[in-house]
This record gives structure tokens, sequence and C-alpha cells, in this order.
């Protein structure tokens, strides 16, 4: 019984969610990525710059800051 009402609370939650995406309008970036797949010169770049590689590092990066960024409003704000 517990378990119906969980998988009926979450199909509704499900279906909303759904209903909100179909109203969005579709995307502009959607339409750039397509048109990336027509050049060819990208694999070259890639070779010299290597995105797949960075994009870990980026991540790591991205948290170290705004771990930093945290620390710093936690530590300015318990001073006053």
């Amino acid at each position: 019984m517990l378990t119906d009402l969980i998988e009926t609370v979450l199909n509704l939650g499900f279906s909303l969610v759904g209903a909100l995406l179909n109203v969005l309008p579709v995307s502009f970036v959607r339409q750039q990525l397509e048109n990336l797949g027509a050049m060819p010169f990208l694999s070259y770049v890639n070779w010299f710059i290597p995105f797949n590689e960075m994009k870990p590092v980026m991540g790591v990066w991205l948290s170290c800051c705004t771990a930093c960024i945290i620390a710093y409003l936690i530590s300015k704000n318990t001073k006053s």
C-alpha cells in the first residue's frame, strides 16, 4: 500500500516535470551543437587542445574555487 502511494506520487511528479518541459521553448544551444558537427577541423583543434582531458581538471578547479568562496563567506559571517 505504501509502495503504491510512493509510485503514484513519483509518477505524478515525473508527469508534471514532463509537462513543464513541454511548455518551455526549444533550446538555442541544440541548434548550435548540430552546427558544430559540420566543422571537420574540430578534431585537429582537439588534438592540440585536449578538451576531454581538461574537463575533469576544470571540474576540480571549479569545486576548489567554490569551496574557498564558501569558506570565506562563512568566516566573514562568523567574525561579525
